[in-house]
């Protein structure tokens, strides 16, 4: 890809319109702050601290931080925090293909939920599952099987996945409740339990394709 249709793809990619890729519908604040090379034809655009929120739209909308894009003389990919790469051909056929799978169904862990937990430590759990389950959807429509992970692949994923997840009902309760009301043991030591019991539960059921 070109330096001009690098920049018309940023263009896009941080507007309204957004782009769409594999499905995903993704658009980007601006403005931002990046380092850009361009070298044989491969142009890599690299955020820093400086990651840019996008929001990700399929049959839900969330949001992550882009780290970097990586645009290709054939395709390219774009690498958000705590996801696997989303990586995308030019080819109109899967550049811009529409898919809408159903998120999965981890019913089974909403019981064991209702046996596990207090009232309110299951609002906490429920909430975790929801972010668990978005997360998981995510990396299945990126091209990721859950059940062919190696053990390497495995650790990555659980750390993706509890980071993601423990930072977005984090920000939730904050949002709802204030940061104030968030108390040193909910934050840190609560917390952090109820999403490593929920991850955990969540990843076992995906690598043994096991999803009610």
């Amino acid at each position: 890809m070109s330096p001009k249709e690098a920049s018309e793809f940023l263009g896009k990619l941080f507007s309204q319109e957004g782009i769409m890729v594999k499905g995903f519908k993704i658009n980007a604040q601006s403005p931002f702050i990046a380092n850009v090379k361009h070298e044989k034809g491969t142009t890599e655009i690299s955020f820093g601290v400086n990651q840019p929120k996008a929001s990700i739209t399929k049959l839900i909308t969330i949001y992550a931080y882009i780290e970097e894009v990586v645009l290709g003389a054939t395709g390219g990919s774009i690498k958000l925090r705590n996801f696997p790469d989303i990586n995308f051909s030019y080819d109109s056929s899967t550049f811009f293909k529409q898919e809408f799978n159903e998120p999965f169904d981890f019913k089974s862990i909403e019981k064991d939920i209702e046996n596990r937990f207090s009232s309110e430590d299951q609002k906490i759990a429920r909430l975790a599952l929801q972010y668990a389950n978005e997360w998981a959807t995510i990396c299945r429509d990126s091209g990721i099987t859950f059940s062919h992970a190696d053990y390497i692949d495995r650790y990555l994923m659980h750390n993706n996945c509890y980071s993601f997840v423990k930072d977005k009902v984090k920000e939730d309760l904050e949002d709802r409740h204030g940061s104030v009301v968030l108390t040193w043991i909910l934050a840190y030591v609560i917390l952090p339990i109820i999403v490593r019991w929920i991850v955990n539960k969540v990843l076992d059921r995906l690598y043994n394709n096991l999803y009610k």
